[in-house]
């Protein structure tokens, strides 16, 4: 089973399905959590000082809102 280092399969949802002997609605509830899960990230913030640590929840927050341009301007300037 996986610990989080890497995604979960795909294939684990049949398999699981089958060993657990779940039904349609488990088996799409199974299927939506490891999508859900395979869909975030960590950043392992231990070796950040608290600046690095404060711009990167701010940015994880505001990312979602972003328009167009201010994300086209935090890559160039990222980038550089």
């Amino acid at each position: 089973m996986e610990v989080g280092k890497k995604a979960i399969p795909f294939e684990y949802i049949d398999r699981i399905s089958q060993l657990y002997l779940l039904d349609s609605k488990e088996t799409d509830i199974l299927s939506d959590s490891i999508n859900e899960t395979n869909n975030n990230l960590s950043i392992n913030l231990d070796a950040m000082n608290n600046n690095q640590k404060q711009l990167t929840l701010i940015f994880a927050r505001k990312i979602k809102t972003a328009d167009k341009d201010l994300i086209e301007k935090l890559k160039k300037a990222l980038d550089d």
